[in-house]
């Protein structure tokens, strides 16, 4: 058995505590079922009530940063607010130890917890229409709540008292330039594609976007919105960590990335020339759960930011282009209840619930796309594609706005400068 591992608070115990449980008990725990209890989470979600809100997550990263600076020295509580309104305490202990029993034998493992990461829920999961069965049951404590906390552990050798070491991973020799090097190789295949050519046309603002005139009643086209000063993407996947089979899909991914950033810097450049608000630099983030060291510092070296989960989720706003293939969270879920970015790259939004596991439609994702953005026309032909069928999506900045004096910041698409 590996010396890591990622635990909850259900498996998480010593001979005083429970790490991580709740401390204060939901109102009805006691008498609820199962499925009354979905019910309320599904009425107050179809009634509107917020399921992910920044101020969670801003109180994550405060309460884990806080956490994992002073270690064991103090016992750290963070309030989740469940969609019922009913807040739930989860204890932090970093540097603690814990005691596991192995399922079905007479052994206990014992493990140092070291640091503290949430587990997302989707309204699937927490309303048991989730087709994966490790997550179809979530418990009754955090059936409402848009996140868990779990910590990560090493194991601990009971004679020595010492962490025990892992099984090396394969890719342990790849350093930095390695990771940056890799991505480079890419570059040259990705730049002629005919998906690379239509990236760069619609954020440096060339394309027209003709939408029917039952979607937007007063005009055929909209803007690409004026103002757009942030990349954010997830789930483009490990480049230290990929394989011969994957590594070309995880350098394109990332291709595809660093080419909407440098479109928005080129576009920002002809802003400024048409003496137009224009920003002055486009940030550039990539959060993934996968992501090994070496992958921080290779995607620095190219201009990309690793950011830890939710501090990728916190720079989500309406100035943000959004780029997601493979994310381990309901991110598309996530995006619906807290921003409205400028353009979106993710995969198609059907008129069906569900898709991937991790991330799945739901019906406000449906209605966000259906109420604020349009697809616009790009191949994503190349085999690299097929597995995430993405699309882009623009928001619905109307041309009027602009010839209208109420809204000066745009370039309307309509326009081949």
């Amino acid at each position: 058995m590996d010396a890591t591992g990622t635990f909850d608070a259900a498996q998480i115990l010593d001979a005083k505590s429970t790490f991580n449980a709740p401390t204060v008990p939901r109102d009805g725990q006691a008498t609820a079922s199962r499925a009354e209890t979905r019910a309320k989470i599904q009425a107050k979600y179809d009634a509107g009530a917020p399921l992910y809100t920044k101020d969670d997550f801003r109180r994550v990263v405060e309460v884990f940063d806080r956490a994992m600076l002073e270690g064991g020295m103090h016992e750290h509580r963070l309030a989740v607010r469940g969609i019922d309104g009913v807040r739930v305490r989860f204890v932090l202990k970093v540097g603690a130890f814990a005691s596991i029993k192995v399922p079905g034998k007479d052994t206990t493992l014992k493990f140092i917890l070291q640091d503290v990461r949430i587990k997302h829920h989707s309204i699937e999961m927490m309303t048991g229409r989730n087709n994966s069965s490790s997550d179809a049951d979530l418990p009754l404590a955090v059936a409402a709540l848009p996140f868990s906390v779990v910590h990560t552990g090493a194991m601990v050798n009971k004679t020595t008292g010492q962490t025990m070491a892992g099984r090396p991973a394969p890719w342990d020799w790849r350093d930095s330039s390695a990771v940056a090097a890799r991505l480079a190789m890419f570059w040259p295949g990705w730049e002629i594609t005919e998906t690379c050519s239509h990236v760069w046309a619609i954020f440096l603002g060339l394309v027209p976007v003709v939408v029917d005139r039952s979607v937007l009643a007063r005009a055929d086209v909209v803007c690409l919105p004026g103002v757009i000063d942030k990349v954010v993407a997830f789930g483009c996947g490990s480049m230290a960590a990929a394989d011969r089979e994957s590594e070309k899909r995880v350098g394109v991914q990332h291709a595809l990335v660093l080419s909407v950033r440098h479109a928005l810097l080129a576009r920002a450049n002809r802003r400024r020339a048409y003496g137009w608000a224009a920003v002055g630099e486009v940030r550039c983030y990539a959060q993934d759960a996968g992501y090994q060291p070496t992958d921080r510092g290779g995607l620095a070296e190219v201009g990309i930011t690793v950011l830890e989960d939710p501090r990728g989720l916190l720079e989500v706003d309406s100035t943000s282009v959004v780029v997601s293939f493979a994310p381990d969270l309901p991110l598309r879920q996530i995006v619906a209840d807290i921003a409205r970015p400028a353009a979106l790259i993710w995969p198609r939004v059907t008129d069906a619930d569900g898709g991937p596991q991790c991330d799945p439609v739901s019906p406000r994702v449906r209605r966000m796309i259906k109420d604020y953005y349009v697809a616009v026309e790009c191949p994503f032909d190349e085999p690299e594609w097929k597995s995430s069928n993405p699309v882009v999506y623009i928001r619905k900045t109307l041309p009027w706005t602009l010839w209208g004096g109420v809204q000066t910041n745009m370039i309307p698409l309509m326009l081949n400068e």
